[in-house]
């Protein structure tokens, strides 16, 4: 039943054109009983924002690590790939603070706070549904 709400959802928002998705949205399918190929086709094959790839997303989940875990691991691969020259200069950047969930759908406010164009996701009785934090 959840696989078949789920599918529903991915239909609903393939007419936006989402040719990839973020991790949350990687981990979540796998979570709910899809293989590695419906997920590449559903994600475009593409990981928003990391530089992870979604077989690699797909091996971590299935070593059940956690989001936390997934997360740091592609961020950490991605600022270890830096010059050495740059690492001691590298600062954290400083971001805005988004309290809105903007979806395809609408929006939501959110509990707590989160960087400026993170993902997030909005409650719905079908699921979450992913939108971007503004």
């Amino acid at each position: 039943m959840l696989k078949t709400i789920n599918l529903i959802f991915i239909l609903l928002i393939a007419d936006t054109a989402l040719a990839s998705c973020f991790i949350e949205e990687v981990v979540d399918l796998h979570d709910s009983g899809y293989s590695a190929s419906e997920i590449r086709e559903q994600c475009g094959g593409k990981v928003d924002e990391s530089d992870c790839s979604i077989g690699k997303v797909i091996r971590y989940a299935r070593e059940d690590k956690g989001l936390s875990y997934i997360l740091r691991r592609c961020e950490l691969r991605d600022n270890s790939s830096k010059e050495s020259s740059q690492r001691n200069q590298y600062q954290l950047p400083t971001t805005n603070m988004a309290s809105f969930c903007i979806t395809p759908y609408g929006s939501c406010k959110m509990g707590t706070a989160i960087p400026q164009g993170s993902a997030c996701y909005c409650p719905s009785l079908f699921g979450p549904i992913w939108g971007i934090g503004q």
